[in-house]
Order: structure tokens, then C-alpha cells, then sequence
């Protein structure tokens, strides 16, 4: 992907006519709190046509921290970029220098928060802010009297290590990973010849339905834009459909699916439970916990002359069955 007038591309993507720099020192700025207050406080105030709220946290994973002493003192917030400069290369030198210290390794636990702001009345009109909450833990300790690994990569990330509480280094804060205007970004990538082609049937599947008429794509779902890089070097993004739906997808996976009554009442109760019409449908394109045997089912019901689907819905199930996908 290119810079254009519009939107700087690459890693991160930036809100044309926002200053990037603003942008990333409200989110430095803010006190992470239970409901992101802070944050969207600071940065609603950058631009008044821009209004975010969040939608969705999604938690669970960590990444590799720094190091710090027994007493808690920092040494480094980089372990792999410490341990390459302090070795020289080679992992004897390194344990020579600090084996007798007590030194810990710690990992961040992440969340990560997603925010959106609505740009227009198109299914993709929406700017999507995505914001990293970051609380630093005490992880392993660094050296291991009964162990000596045999290169830098094996310190840096063993595979097996002495767990620690998780006990707090420091105060969580807020990191700002990007902000994608949805409508460019896409339209970049399928020019690009990249991006999904699920992804765009999924949301000409949405924009058909039922679901569009009730609901908003943005306050339904966001989309994770997994950076790659391909073979010759480029990066490049795959691109994801992700609920906002705060419970997990309804799991009917070992359900027996039933016909008629049976299984338009186990539609109604996903539906039902989600918000708006057709969250089964969806749900079944991105989770394995619905099968897709529920909407030959439908469509065999349909045929039988038995209807509890609006026409428009039953149109978008019946482009699927004669051309299955899943994402």
C-alpha cells in the first residue's frame, strides 16, 4: 500500500485531516478506567465531527516485556533488543555479565479496545481506532541455575521457564495501535488484488439482509486487520470480521437441528440474543459453534412452503447454499 492524499498506509493507518501525533499522545495521556472514559474523553476533543465510542474489548493475550531487578528497578523495557546489545552475539557473554544478578523478565498482559466513529451511511463508513491497554507483570526469572540455553533466541524466549505471580511493574497505560478509515482501506486492499474475498461477500451478505435495517455493520462487528508479509517482503493485510457481541457465539454445534417450529424458534433465540436479525447467519459464517447444516435446513423448510424468514433473508441464504463460504 502507498501514501496518498487520504490516508497514510502501511503498518498503521491515520485519519485524514487529524493530526497523527495528537492522536497518539491522547491516547498516551488518558488513565486507563473500567470504561475508557478517559481516553474517549481526550480524544473526542481532537476533532468535534469526529465522535468515537468503544464497542468492543478483546483480551487475552501478552507480549514479550523488559527486565527488571528483584527490587523492581528497571533495566530494560526491551528484552530481545537488551540481551542483542549486551551479548555481542553470543549468549556466554551475556550469562558471564548477569547470571549472579537477580534480574526478571516481564511480559505485558494486553487488551486490546476498539472504538469507532461513524463517517456516513454506507455499511463501511466508519473509522475504527484501535487502542492497546498494556499492564507490565513480573513474568519468569531471567536466569536459571539448572538451565543454560544454548542461543540467544532460547533466552530471549524459552519454551519452558519457572512461572511468576503476575504481580504489577508499573501502571497500565494506553498504546495506540492504528486508526483505519474502513471504506478506503478496503477499497485499497481489493484494488490491491489483496484483503478477502470472503470479507467482501460477508458484508454484501450483511448489507442485503435484514440486519442492515436494524442495525449499524460498525456497532455489530469490527475488523481485524492482521498484518502479513508476503513472500517478496511486502506487508500486506488480511482482514477479519469480529462481533462486538460481549457473550461468546451461541454454541448449537452438538444441537440436534431440528425443522420447522423447532429450528425457526432456535434462529429467533440467536437472533434474540444478539440483537438483530440474522446474528446466526453471521455467526455461522465466522464460528464454528453453529453449523452450516442450520441454513440448508432453512432453505429445505422454505421449499416445503413453511416461511419464517423475510424474503430479502432468504435471497441472501440461498446465494449461500448455491455457493458455500465461511471466514
Amino acid at each position: 500500500m502507498n501514501i496518498t492524499d487520504n490516508i497514510i498506509t502501511g503498518p498503521d493507518f491515520y485519519i485524514r485531516g487529524v493530526d497523527a501525533n495528537e492522536l497518539i499522545q491522547a491516547c498516551t495521556q488518558a488513565k486507563p478506567d473500567e470504561d475508557q472514559t478517559d481516553l474517549l474523553r481526550r480524544i473526542n476533543e481532537i476533532d468535534k465531527n469526529i465522535q468515537f465510542r468503544h464497542v468492543l474489548s478483546r483480551t487475552g493475550w501478552h507480549r514479550q516485556g523488559g527486565v527488571v531487578t528483584g527490587e523492581r528497578q528497571r533495566v530494560t523495557s526491551n528484552l530481545r533488543i537488551w540481551a542483542e546489545r549486551e551479548s555481542a552475539g553470543q549468549i556466554s557473554i551475556l550469562l558471564e555479565k548477569y547470571i549472579d544478578r537477580d534480574l526478571v523478565a516481564t511480559r505485558f498482559l494486553g487488551t486490546t479496545h476498539y472504538l469507532v466513529a461513524s463517517t456516513g451511511n454506507g455499511i463501511t463508513d466508519f473509522i475504527q481506532l484501535e487502542v492497546e491497554e498494556l499492564q507490565e507483570v513480573l513474568a519468569r526469572p531471567l536466569f536459571d541455575p539448572d538451565w543454560y540455553p544454548e542461543s540467544l533466541e532460547e533466552f530471549v524466549d524459552p519454551v519452558d521457564f519457572t512461572e511468576l505471580e503476575p504481580k504489577p511493574v508499573a501502571s497500565p497505560q494506553y498504546l495506540f495501535r492504528r486508526a483505519i478509515p474502513v471504506a478506503q482501506a478496503l477499497e485499497e486492499l481489493r484494488l490491491e488484488g489483496t484483503g478477502s474475498r470472503s470479507m467482501r461477500r460477508f458484508m454484501r451478505d450483511w448489507n442485503k439482509s435484514t440486519a442492515a435495517m436494524r442495525t449499524p455493520f460498525w456497532t455489530q462487528w469490527v475488523i481485524r486487520f492482521i498484518p502479513y508479509t508476503d513472500r517478496y517482503g511486502d506487508k500486506k493485510f488480511n482482514v477479519r470480521p469480529l462481533t462486538t457481541y460481549k457473550e461468546l457465539a451461541p454454541d448449537v454445534d452438538g444441537a440436534i437441528i431440528q425443522r420447522g417450529a423447532g429450528l425457526a424458534n432456535l434462529i429467533r433465540d440467536i437472533d434474540r440474543q444478539a440483537g438483530y436479525p440474522m446474528a446466526w447467519y453471521f455467526f455461522m459464517l465466522t464460528t464454528p459453534g453453529i453449523k452450516h447444516e442450520i441454513a440448508w435446513s432453512v432453505m429445505e423448510d422454505h421449499s416445503a412452503g413453511f416461511d419464517y424468514l423475510p424474503r430479502r433473508d432468504i435471497e441472501v441464504i440461498q446465494s449461500w447454499c448455491d455457493d458455500p463460504y465461511s471466514i
